[in-house]
């Protein structure tokens, strides 16, 4: 395949995926109110390492230069404050072990990213759906749906040392009032997300009195089936 047919390629995905529609939507609604970043189209694996190069948690890890084109004006203000606390939100199930990227486990290099995540942010939350009702086959490895107790608490335990970690439950409804009462404790809320489930949270902070200048939103462009 040429280089045209790629480009071509790409662009058809980007025009038909329906992920980044809705991600243009919302960010027509928030009225640049809210800083938007897209980080994948949805046809092949997302570009998580623009979050770091996008955001100010690049600042706080080396060998990531930050983009400053990217940052809004909060977030240039923000820079120079030394008490900086960063709280960074991750939809576990689509950001990192996304079924479109035929990835039957979270690999060894997402859960590395991961770990940079949890080192360059004050607190970090990872919310999943593939919690494992009840001890057994799954329990102790990653493998897709499934994330068990035993994978919870490796997760928790090796990035203990970088910062606050938590995994917990996300919910059907709420997580857009979760995401405000964060807020309400951070200088700045970074939220990676993947789906349409993931820009309703945002339109629920929005709705909930979040503060919109607090909020940065990467979406991986997860494609729909």
């Amino acid at each position: 395949m040429n280089l045209l047919s790629l480009v071509m390629n790409e662009s058809a995905i980007e025009l038909l995926n329906p992920a980044v529609r809705d991600l243009n939507k919302l960010k027509e609604e928030t009225g640049n109110e809210i800083e938007i970043r897209q980080i994948g189209i949805g046809g092949k694996n997302p570009n998580l390492e623009k979050v770091f190069s996008y955001s100010l948690l690049g600042d706080r890890l080396s060998g990531y230069e930050v983009d400053e084109s990217k940052l809004g004006p909060y977030e240039r203000k923000l820079r120079e404050k030394p008490s900086l606390k960063i709280h960074t939100i991750i939809d576990f199930d689509g950001v990192l072990i996304s079924p479109i990227h035929l990835q039957n486990k979270a690999g060894f290099k997402n859960m590395l990213w991961l770990a940079r995540v949890a080192k360059s942010s004050d607190e970090t939350t990872i919310w999943t759906n593939r919690f494992q009702p009840a001890e057994g086959k799954f329990s102790k490895f990653d493998w897709f749906p499934f994330l068990g107790k035993e994978v919870s608490r490796r997760i928790t335990s090796a990035m203990s040392s970088q910062g606050k970690v938590e995994i917990k439950k996300k919910k059907l409804y709420g997580n857009g009032d979760s995401l405000a009462g964060m807020s309400d404790n951070s200088d700045l809320i970074i939220f990676i997300g993947s789906s349409r489930i993931d820009r309703e949270i945002v339109r629920e902070y929005i709705k909930k009195g979040g503060d919109l200048k607090k909020l940065i939103y990467f979406d991986t462009g997860h494609l729909i089936l």
